[in-house]
C-alpha cells in the first residue's frame, strides 16, 4: 500500500500495481512492464514508487530492479540498477537511461512519498535515504543521523509528521531488547534535503 498521494493509492506485490480512487472507486491496474532482460539474467524487482508530478498533472509509477547474471553453477554474481517508470496520462511504460543506486533495504510498506518525491531506505556501505524525484527523475541519498547506527538489529521506518519527513530507527522486535540501551530514535527533517 502506498499513498495516498493527491487522493489515489497504490497497491502492489512489485509485479502488478493498481491504483485506486477510494473517493469514486475507480481504479486502474497500471499494465505490465514489458522490459525483461537478457537471457542469462534474472530480474528482481526490490522496489516501487509511486507520485503525481504537478507541473505536467499526471500519476507516475517507478519501478527499481536488479539484474543478476546466472552463473551455470553457483550463485547469482554482478548486480546493474534498472529503473522503469509508468505515466498514467500516456499508458505506457520506458526505461530511464542506466543509474547506480544503491540497493533498497527491504522493509514492506517502507516506501514514503514526500513532496514529489518517493524515499526508501538503501544501504551499501551504509544505510540512506534513497529519494527520487518523479519530476526530475532524478536519484539523490540522504544521510540519516548517526545515532541511527547505534542501535544493533536495527529496523527503519519512513513517515510525514506535522508536514515533515521522519524516520525512526528501532530494535528488529524479534532480539532481546536491553532496556539499559537506547531502543527507538526518531528524527524529523525541518528542512528537507
Amino acid at each position: 500500500l502506498m499513498g495516498p498521494c493527491d487522493g489515489l493509492i497504490a497497491l502492489t506485490d512489485s509485479v502488478v500495481t493498481v491504483l485506486i480512487n477510494p473517493a469514486t472507486r475507480h481504479y486502474r491496474q497500471v499494465p505490465p512492464c514489458p522490459f525483461g532482460c537478457p537471457k542469462g539474467y534474472h530480474r528482481t524487482v526490490e522496489g516501487v514508487g509511486f507520485g503525481f508530478v504537478s507541473i505536467l498533472n499526471d500519476y507516475k509509477v517507478v519501478r527499481l530492479s536488479d539484474v543478476f547474471w546466472d552463473p551455470p553453477y553457483g550463485y547469482a554474481e554482478g548486480r546493474d540498477s534498472k529503473v522503469d517508470v509508468y505515466e498514467l496520462s500516456s499508458d505506457s511504460w520506458r526505461e530511464l537511461e542506466p543509474v547506480e543506486v544503491p540497493p533498497i533495504y527491504y522493509l514492506s510498506c517502507s516506501e514514503m512519498i514526500y513532496k514529489e518525491g518517493v524515499h526508501w531506505f538503501a544501504s551499501k556501505e551504509k544505510v540512506v535515504i534513497l529519494c527520487f524525484d518523479i519530476g526530475t527523475e532524478i536519484f539523490r541519498n540522504m544521510d540519516i543521523p548517526d545515532a541511527f547506527y547505534s542501535i544493533r538489529q536495527s529496523r527503519y521506518g519512513l513517515l510525514v509528521l506535522n508536514e515533515c519527513l521522519a524516520s525512526i530507527c528501532y530494535n528488529d522486535p524479534g532480539c532481546a531488547i536491553d532496556p539499559t540501551q537506547d531502543f527507538l530514535h526518531i528524527w524529523i527533517m525541518i528542512e528537507y534535503g
